[in-house]
């Protein structure tokens, strides 16, 4: 059974529509091909900055952390003040932040605008498949959504390779001069093309306050444990982080299940179909988000390809996304969505599996691009359906709230496997070895050392693989999903 009953739907609300995917496809190609292009230029930064090593990691982690713990809130917020405002608000802030850091000349300062990037990018973010589902018809959404993360993965497939050339040419400036004229081409447009509408909720729900904090410490101190986690688990640097993680996210389903206009209505979790589908997409990026980085590690430092060499072998994830994003979003309006999220899962963790034999066999090149491109296929078939499940049945003014916890915990859970792949990889090797391991610089190793780290990947992908696997698992169980009407 399809996601949705499929009538013809009137063509002047498709072609809104569609313009709606043209504003969030431009806003997901200023936000993530910015991301994946800023850690090629973080050397260049960190080097003409003269900045430190703490001052590098901030470099990064100071927009990975408001994008992560301001999804959520945001995400609610835009029920109530409106998607439109939310929106181009978002994209200005990421316009005049990344203008202003081209002309940074100290560290501070380049912090200070990253985390402003992390803010403007939470709303675009967070926003981008809640505008999608308000504009399309129920029989189209997944359509569109498979569309925007098409989008989405090629930004992410392009934006090493952008990044590397314009650091190697430009200077690291480039990298975000590039993005500037994208930025402000995107707020124009959503400006021009979203519609003004009055907020959803019409002033009947209050602030969470004491929800909107709990959930900031909680899924703050998830991010700082894991950018962390190379300090060792047993260092007062991932432990009060890990603590405050533990007892803010305590805290949040506590004071969610008791205040009268939660962040996040729990009920909506507890919906068999869509807690299900929570679920599976929490422990999918949990065991698969690692791959990527667990490649661009095992080529440089134990097959000595170059960055640039890793970078294009890591983009074929990314195109099997590409490949597979707009045909799932037509499988998913005909085919009931257990079956396909369920198929896509399962294609995944066969990449995976892939991936781990590439690794003991110790392949490298075509072997490691190909198992990479059969996680990315079955990725974009399982996330484009997924996606789409979740909104199925939300009222118009919880979108916000649905999906904003929805890019919240893919994002969490793939920060935190990215922490456990690398905490696995490098356990057997001794204290004084880690760090380079965790850098790629393995010239230190001796003979043992270096056959324990080579053994060290299959192992670790291969136990990802298995925590993937239960995924799969809890998808096949998540039982029918419901049809709905339009505009329900």
């Amino acid at each position: 059974m399809a996601l949705g009953i499929d009538p013809a739907a009137p063509s002047a609300d498709l072609r809104y529509a569609w313009r709606v995917l043209s504003v969030t496809g431009l806003g997901m190609w200023v936000t993530f091909s910015s991301v994946s292009m800023v850690p090629l230029a973080l050397p260049h930064m960190v080097g003409d900055l003269n900045a430190g090593p703490a001052q590098g990691d901030w470099f990064v982690l100071a927009y990975q952390l408001l994008t992560a713990t301001l999804m959520l809130p945001l995400g609610r917020l835009s029920d109530v003040v409106g998607r439109r405002a939310m929106y181009v608000g978002g994209l200005s802030l990421v316009t005049v932040a990344t203008l202003a850091i081209c002309f940074c000349t100290a560290p501070g300062p380049v912090i200070a605008l990253r985390a402003l990037q992390g803010i403007g990018a939470a709303a675009v973010i967070t926003n981008t498949t809640a505008l999608l589902v308000d504009a399309f018809p129920a029989s189209h959404v997944s359509r569109g959504i498979g569309w925007n993360i098409t989008i989405m993965s090629t930004a992410v497939a392009l934006g090493p390779l952008l990044g590397g050339v314009l650091t190697e040419s430009l200077g690291w400036r480039a990298v975000f001069a590039f993005t500037v004229p994208l930025a402000l081409l995107g707020t124009v447009w959503s400006a021009v093309s979203l519609r003004r509408t009055r907020p959803i909720t019409n002033g009947r729900i209050r602030a969470d306050v004491w929800g909107t904090v709990t959930s900031i410490v909680g899924v703050g101190g998830v991010v700082l444990a894991v950018n962390r986690v190379g300090d060792g688990v047993g260092s007062a640097s991932f432990l009060v982080p890990a603590a405050a993680a533990v007892l803010g996210l305590v805290a949040f389903v506590m004071i969610e299940r008791r205040v009268p206009n939660p962040i996040l209505d729990l009920r909506l979790v507890l919906v068999r179909f869509r807690g299900s589908a929570y679920a599976t997409t929490a422990l999918l990026n949990l065991g698969l988000a690692a791959g990527p980085l667990l490649v661009s590690l095992y080529l440089q430092s134990l097959h000595g390809l170059t960055a640039l060499s890793a970078g294009l072998c890591i983009t074929a994830q990314a195109c099997g996304n590409i490949l597979v994003g707009p045909l799932a979003g037509r499988w998913a309006a005909h085919m009931q969505a257990r079956v396909l999220a369920t198929a896509g899962a399962f294609v995944a963790v066969v990449g995976a599996a892939l991936l781990a034999t590439a690794f003991a066999l110790g392949g490298s090149g075509l072997p490691v691009a190909g198992a990479l491109f059969v996680i990315g296929l079955g990725n974009g078939i399982f996330q484009t359906t997924n996606a789409s499940v979740i909104n199925i049945g939300v009222r118009p003014w919880e979108r916000g709230m649905a999906n904003g916890f929805r890019v919240m915990i893919d994002n969490s859970a793939a920060l935190l496997g990215s922490a456990v792949a690398l905490m696995l990889l490098t356990a057997g090797l001794p204290e004084a070895l880690r760090a380079g391991a965790l850098s790629g610089r393995t010239g230190d190793f001796g003979a043992a050392d270096l056959t324990v780290y080579a053994h060290a990947f299959p192992l670790t992908v291969g136990v990802l693989a298995v925590l993937s696997l239960v995924a799969v698992c809890i998808s096949a169980l998540r039982g029918r999903t419901p049809v709905v009407e339009e505009g329900v």
